[in-house]
């Protein structure tokens, strides 16, 4: 996790920019361009409660523990489909766990072609031992690994906060002792171009340096040109290496950082104008920041807020970056007995393909009760196998061909019909270009409906059956936030989360229905949650009064 010290903003961070006109460090031989390459840097130090403690934007889906070997075989598979090539490997100093992790992450790189090269944490590695002795045992030990990176022949090393060691100079010294004959490559992470005189390439790390509104166009081109500069200046082999982020948000993390960035993904439009300028700025290689700094909110990996979307667009961007065509990806299919356990409950087949393939965490929550067979709310009573997770009750329908053999129960109608059998009070229509529905007579919009457009809309939410109004929150007693009820959800709009992925939250309605609460009053006069679904069953069809 960065501690990073500050920003440096927009195009500030341009002026100023020395080029190292002293010292250069032995000139390496002239070499030829090497093969387009996408870099994600990689974390590797997850471990069992990592997910659970509140200071992330986002979550896995599902979490994991990182030196789990079906974790790591997994997460190399995403990489390399994504069109990833290599993991820059977050390494905190001998004795860390990041260092014990290591070998069992390129041991599996190895196994499925994939590269792993090390992102020297300089500030983390200074605190447990010398520098230089460091560097050499690294070089020693895995340099020369099949699965360790190389560019142009040469193994490759990233470096971190390299001003915790010393200016230039001191890394000119440094890269003397331990690669006098630049046989190997160095990158480093800053925006003082002086560096050059002792590193091959500059990275940026990215958002540690720039702001959410940064031209990033602009940037990548500068350093394009700050990089040619310095060669022609120096007759050196120089490389620019262009950096690219989807968001970031690390204004969770406890204790709080000073000015936390946060940085709108915009659903995916921050990522593609950033592989766009990247793109522009000619880079003989490309970083993602980062495949899974969960902490600092700036992952790709898969997620419960937005499923594999980074992934398709990472496929997308790579393609367009190395002029290549990649085939689509086949559709997941499960077997009927694979299986996972989430938050103590066994998710299976059809269950669990839905799941997945559905906003899995963000959307639907975590599994709250195994499998069971029950009456349905809105069927006849007919009886069916279901699964309730925190936002909704899966029902498994084989009588229907797919997508349709998994349905969600219309808890949101339901709870709207006990709740207000009346109608909810003082109703209105939200702000924004509305999506009306005759079918209910209401209508979706702003946020609301940017929400319900990318989960979903209709097959999953289903229609809207009310207009926006306030509401005292279960969970929050005695706060009250903005709501619109849908078949199957209810949407909060949470003004205190604008801007990130949070911004828009279901109601837990698989837990108040496991509750018994999903039936307010009902529940007040003691009236059991099946004698409560019987009582209301018909008033679930569309076109009844108050839907």
């Amino acid at each position: 996790m960065r501690l990073a010290a500050g920003w440096i903003g927009g195009l500030a961070l341009l002026a100023g920019l020395g080029v190292g006109t002293g010292g250069v460090a032995a000139r390496p031989a002239p070499v030829v361009d090497g093969p387009k390459l996408v870099l994600a840097f990689f974390y590797c130090w997850y471990g069992p409660t990592s997910f659970d403690q509140g200071q992330m934007s986002d979550r896995p889906a599902p979490p994991y523990i990182s030196d789990h070997d079906d974790v790591i075989d997994r997460q190399i598979r995403q990489a390399q489909q994504a069109g990833i090539d290599a993991f820059i490997y977050s390494w905190m100093g001998q004795g860390d766990v990041t260092a014990n992790n290591f070998p069992k992450v390129l041991a599996a790189a190895q196994a499925r072609d994939f590269k792993l090269t090390l992102y020297f944490e300089v500030d983390a590695a200074l605190r447990r031992g010398d520098m230089a002795q460091q560097l050499r045992d690294l070089i020693t030990k895995y340099s020369d690994h099949p699965a360790f990176l190389r560019w142009n022949g040469k193994p490759v090393l990233f470096f971190w906060r390299p001003e915790a060691y010393g200016d230039p100079a001191a890394w000119r010294r440094l890269r003397q002792q331990i690669d006098p004959d630049s046989a190997l490559l160095w990158s480093v992470d800053t925006v003082n171009a002086n560096y050059l005189d002792a590193f091959d390439t500059i990275h940026f790390f990215s958002a540690g340096k720039w702001r959410a509104d940064t031209d990033v166009g602009a940037v990548h081109k500068q350093w394009r040109a700050v990089t040619d500069r310095y060669n022609r200046d120096h007759g050196t082999q120089r490389r620019w290496v262009a950096g690219i982020i989807p968001g970031w948000d690390e204004s969770r993390v406890r204790p709080a950082r000073p000015n936390a960035k946060v940085f709108p993904r915009q659903d995916g439009r921050m990522y593609e104008t950033a592989w766009q300028a990247a793109i522009d700025s000619n880079p003989e290689l490309v970083t993602i920041t980062s495949w899974n700094e969960w902490f600092e909110g700036t992952q790709i990996e898969p997620s419960a807020t937005y499923g594999n979307l980074y992934l398709d667009l990472t496929r997308t961007w790579v393609a367009r970056y190395k002029g290549q065509t990649l085939p689509p990806l086949p559709a997941p299919q499960l077997s009927p007995n694979q299986c996972e356990v989430m938050n103590g409950y066994r998710v299976c087949g059809k269950f669990l393909e839905y799941w997945k393939q559905h906003g899995g965490l963000g959307q639907l929550g975590y599994p709250i009760s195994d499998e069971r067979v029950e009456p349905s709310l809105t069927d006849g009573g007919k009886r069916y196998t279901v699964q309730y997770f925190e936002r909704a009750v899966l029902e498994l329908h084989p009588e229907n061909a797919p997508p349709y053999d998994v349905l969600l129960t219309q808890l949101g109608a339901y709870r709207y019909q006990c709740k207000y059998p009346g109608g909810a009070p003082n109703q209105r229509d939200g702000a924004g270009q509305p999506l009306a529905f005759g079918e209910t007579g209401h209508s979706v919009s702003g946020k609301f409906r940017e929400y319900w457009e990318q989960h979903g809309g209709l097959a999953q939410q289903g229609y809207p059956i009310s207009g926006e109004f306030e509401e005292v929150s279960d969970l929050d007693p005695g706060k009250s936030y903005t709501v619109q009820y849908f078949e199957r959800a209810v949407f909060e709009y949470h003004p205190e989360n604008a801007g990130t992925p949070y911004e828009v939250l279901l109601a837990q309605l698989g837990a108040y229905h496991r509750d018994g609460t999903l039936c307010p009053a009902a529940a007040a006069a003691g009236v059991p949650a099946a004698g409560c679904r019987l009582a209301q069953r018909a008033l679930l069809r569309l076109g009844d009064p108050g839907l």
